[in-house]
């Protein structure tokens, strides 16, 4: 099953030596490099599709276009180890979390592609907006319960939370992502003329491949279900930014009410979930191949292991794996907070990678992979025919004036 997908990341940076927050110039050094880039201008193209740029004074990674969930986990680690190798020439720790000391929080987006025409069709609307409201809908008890496996773990005043990112929700539904944080976006920048961009910033940036990929697939099934109109039941929870703050800091097995009075686990509205899905796979089986397959019993994997025993899942999910790290540690210890940060330190230096390394963690994409990843962009989506371009450009000495997602222009 085929979605065209991608991921931005917000990083938290570091000064290496005086470990405060790095000085302007060492992130316009970052984004001048030439090692990995075929085009430079307000963005750095680089060769493997990614761009790199600089928002609100920290450095934002926005990776190629995917045709599936399996390719951007591969394109995501990627881009940590082009990172990686930069902040050590430059002298910048980045940190791939949601959430810095002082509370100020920075995000990781998703993005889908939806067919415009159908999604209309389905929802029987007029403009993308009422298509988007749609989509909500159906979606958002999806979106607030995923944390239970997607959350990245959190402290916050001696408790441990499920994820990073939900402590910065406000509202249902906004075309904002900065001074009203939405649990669904709005806002719809397509860069197609024939599709809508569903835009989710409630997730975490997760440091494991097995969150990231299970988010993704996950994501991308359920909308795969709302689009060709399988799914219209109403799942809808009474007050949806609540209800996601209560899980985060009360755990899995929470108790929700949802507008019909049944009262379910974040668990049991997954497994509903997940229970559509499989019923719509079974009716349509041509859209059924053997990666769609996996992510499916990877979904039930999960969810069967989080009702049984949470902490059996120390290999799979970020916010067990953190938990299992800090263990006994009083919560409100410092040594609880290094371990809370450290994690998320991309490189060999983090927590994460240590435990990867020794071979303590699931891996979903291979060495190998990671490694041609780092310049040449996926084959399958318009990046590797946008970098082609560019190279051909370059080589012949062209004069660009812009270029974008989905234009170059020459001057």
């Amino acid at each position: 099953m085929k979605r065209i997908l991608g991921l931005e990341y917000e990083y938290g940076l570091l000064d290496r030596e005086t470990l405060n927050f790095p000085l302007e110039d060492k992130i316009i050094a970052i984004l001048n490099e030439k090692n990995y880039s075929v085009f430079k201008g307000t963005r750095i193209h680089l060769k493997n599709g990614s761009q790199l740029y600089s928002d609100l004074g920290h450095i934002e990674a926005a990776l190629p276009e995917c045709s599936n969930p399996r390719d951007l986990v591969i394109y995501d680690e990627a881009i940590s180890r082009i990172l990686t190798e930069l902040g050590e020439k430059h002298g910048l720790l980045f940190f791939k979390n949601n959430v810095d000391s002082a509370g100020n929080t920075f995000g990781c987006h998703e993005n889908y592609f939806i067919s415009r025409e159908q999604i209309r069709k389905i929802s029987k609307t007029n403009t993308d907006k009422e298509a988007l409201i749609y989509i909500a809908r159906l979606i958002t008890p999806f979106l607030i319960t995923r944390i239970i496996y997607t959350g990245s773990g959190s402290l916050e005043n001696g408790k441990y939370l499920l994820s990073q990112r939900a402590r910065a929700i406000r509202t249902d539904l906004s075309d904002y992502t900065t001074t009203d944080r939405p649990i669904f976006n709005l806002r719809n920048e397509p860069l197609s003329d024939t599709g809508i961009r569903v835009h989710i910033i409630i997730g975490d940036s997760n440091m494991s491949e097995f969150s990231t990929y299970l988010k993704l697939s996950t994501t991308s099934i359920i909308l795969n279900i709302i689009e060709t109109g399988f799914l219209k039941e109403d799942f809808n929870i009474k007050d949806p930014v609540k209800t996601l703050k209560a899980i985060n800091e009360n755990g899995i097995k929470r108790k929700i009410k949802l507008n019909n009075s049944k009262l379910l686990s974040p668990i049991d509205i997954q497994k509903l979930y997940l229970e559509k899905a499989y019923d719509f796979f079974a009716k349509h089986p041509h859209y059924m191949d053997e990666q769609t397959r996996k992510q499916l019993l990877n979904w039930e994997f999960i969810l069967d292991s989080l009702e049984k025993d949470p902490m059996s899942l120390h290999r799979h999910i970020d916010w067990v794996i953190k938990r299992n790290l800090i263990g006994s540690t009083d919560l409100n210890d410092i040594e609880a907070q290094k371990i809370n940060l450290l994690y998320h330190l991309i490189g060999e230096d983090g927590l994460y990678y240590s435990l990867r390394n020794e071979n303590e963690l699931e891996r979903i994409v291979t060495i190998e992979e990671i490694e041609k990843a780092l310049n040449v962009p996926p084959q399958d989506t318009r990046a590797a025919g946008r970098i082609w371009l560019l190279e051909k450009l370059k080589r012949k000495g062209a004069i660009l004036e812009l270029v974008s997602w989905d234009k170059i222009v020459l001057r």
